[in-house]
């Protein structure tokens, strides 16, 4: 027990060593090094107890209760109240300091009461830990590292900025990976087998595909063929003489489809085989999938059992995985789009010439009309704005059918016209976020292209539009995001494939294949990926347009 309290109380003059060192008071760095060091040295050497190095560390851990440790927790705190006091005897806070020290003490007392009421005690859990040379080695090294660590921030500190900066960098890094955790968990789980993803123990934060071994089937020979012009991976059904039946596995779309094609015009390929361990540590590949569960496994390793067939339980095999990257997810995601949307290149067209076509109009449209209602002059000008203020009070969902009645009657159902032709007729929210910043610009700009011999035409466009140039372009980025992951105008007003934009055909996908995980985040991995590029080169905009005030963003 003396030796466990020697030491304990060795390894806190430690502590104090580095506090010391931190606060460069030098004599007491050295003071209480020395002492720690011999303190918890000493009773390690000189009791083995059985140890085979002769050397050990005694460990005596206080189990506190619940009132125990709020009273020790008082106690700190009158011990800090009564040092602080003691320190500043005067001083027009003398009266409040000593206030500070009687509920402290009241605290003590209250606290003492409870415990006692409760009965509970003190656990004293005892312990010992062995070790020889090399972990004094390491926890020397550790402990140098410690100090050094303290001394040059104390240093860094003492000298200006760079804890600060430091400090700051830390903050703002964390911050940015806290942040980015789901992108990366999107991509990750994009790159990742499917098997992987939905398994009980997915949580891994690296990329992992399954190993896989090529074989070829006599029995179900795959080969690849062309399918009404399409080349094809197609399983033979049966022989008919010089020609094969077929059926078709990939592309997935077509999936399941039968026709016949001459053998001369087939070139059989390997498949690929998920690499399984089994419960005794053999590994091999799966063959095929049998009845109840079961699977075919040819062996692989060890070698002297390679080639054996064996039919097993599908829960009594592990997949086998390994670093790397699965990129045939994005591949074998395209092969599920309908042939007639090219890929989904149709999807991507339709999507960017919605989002052009809406920052068009939203920027042609809203500069305008914020230009009218800050600086033009004409009757009823406070009441049509307040009018259109009042329009963004109405939810989206009462407009949505009177709206979808209004384009129907005009024949534009089932096209891309009502997404985005009424950008051209501004918007509410963004004509008055232009309105504030026309305002913001000295009126002696206006005046001085008046008397130039500029209209109200130019003084818009190419005076007053120019100096809020940061507003546009975060406008223009907004309503580009917006119609890029717009849902609800295409579910009302599309229903042709080949019309579809990204976000709904991901939507689509989500509810044909969302059972894949890795398919349906390669397939929102691509989708994202415009708008996170466009984001990295705009960030600076985006900035300067939440910075703008005055005349030129300045």
């Amino acid at each position: 027990m003396i030796a466990a309290l020697l030491q304990g109380a060795g390894i806190i003059a430690l502590f104090a060593s580095i506090a010391a060192a931190h606060r460069r008071r030098w004599p007491q760095f050295w003071v209480t090094l020395v002492c720690g060091g011999l303190l918890v040295w000493i009773p390690a050497t000189t009791a083995s107890h059985g140890s085979a190095t002769g050397w050990s560390l005694s460990l005596v851990v206080p189990v506190l209760p619940f009132p125990a440790l709020v009273l020790s927790v008082c106690i700190a705190g009158l011990l800090g109240s009564v040092r602080s006091l003691w320190a500043r005897s005067l001083g027009p806070d003398l009266t409040l300091r000593r206030k500070t020290v009687g509920m402290w003490a009241l605290a003590v007392v209250v606290c003492a009461i409870w415990w006692r009421a409760t009965g509970e005690e003190v656990k004293i859990l005892h312990g010992r830990i062995e070790f020889g040379p090399r972990q004094v080695g390491l926890a020397a090294i550790t402990y140098g590292a410690v100090l050094a660590l303290i001394v040059w921030v104390s240093l860094a500190a003492w000298r200006g900025t760079l804890l600060r900066g430091v400090a700051l960098h830390t903050a703002l890094v964390l911050g940015s990976a806290v942040f980015c955790l789901p992108l990366y968990w999107l991509v990750l789980t994009s790159l990742r087998d499917n098997t992987l993803n939905t398994a009980a123990d997915s949580l891994v934060f690296a990329p992992k595909v399954a190993v896989t071994h090529p074989y070829r089937d006599p029995e179900q020979p795959l080969v690849r063929a062309r399918f009404n012009g399409e080349p094809v991976l197609a399983r033979v059904v049966r022989p008919l003489g010089d020609r094969f039946e077929l059926e078709v596995e990939r592309p997935y779309r077509l999936r399941g489809f039968l026709f016949e094609e001459d053998r001369a015009r087939t070139q059989e390929v390997s498949r690929d085989g998920e690499v399984v361990r089994l419960a005794d540590g053999r590994e091999g590949y799966v063959r095929k999938s049998l009845a109840k569960g079961n699977v075919q496994v040819v062996v692989l390793r060890p070698s002297e059992a390679a080639g054996q067939a064996l039919i097993v339980a599908r829960d009594e095999t592990t997949p086998v995985y390994r670093f790397g990257f699965r990129w045939a997810n994005f591949g074998e995601t395209l092969e599920w789009l309908p042939a007639e949307t090219l890929n989904g290149l149709t999807y991507l067209v339709n999507s960017v010439w919605l989002a052009v076509m809406n920052v068009v109009g939203t920027l042609v449209s809203c500069s305008m009309a914020g230009f009218a209602f800050s600086r033009m002059r004409f009757p009823g000008k406070n009441g049509l704005f307040w009018l259109l203020l009042a329009s963004m009070m109405l939810p989206v969902a009462v407009t949505m059918v009177p709206k979808f009645l209004l384009w129907r009657a005009l024949g534009a159902v089932d096209t891309l016209v009502p997404l985005w032709l009424p950008s051209f007729f501004a918007s509410a929210f963004y004509v008055f976020l232009l309105r504030q910043f026309y305002k913001t610009l000295p009126k002696e700009l206006e005046d001085a292209a008046r008397i130039d011999g500029c209209g109200y035409w130019r003084i818009c466009w190419q005076v007053m539009t120019p100096q809020v140039k940061p507003a546009l372009i975060v406008i223009g980025l907004w309503t580009f995001f917006g119609a890029w992951n717009d849902f609800m105008g295409p579910l009302t007003y599309l229903s042709t494939p080949e019309r579809m934009p990204v976000a709904y055909a991901v939507q689509l996908f989500r509810s044909d294949r969302g059972g894949e995980i890795g398919l349906m985040m390669a397939f929102a991995a691509m989708a994202t990926l415009p708008l996170l590029i466009i984001f990295l080169f705009a960030q600076r905009k985006l900035v300067e347009g939440v910075q703008l005030s005055g005349l030129g963003g300045r």
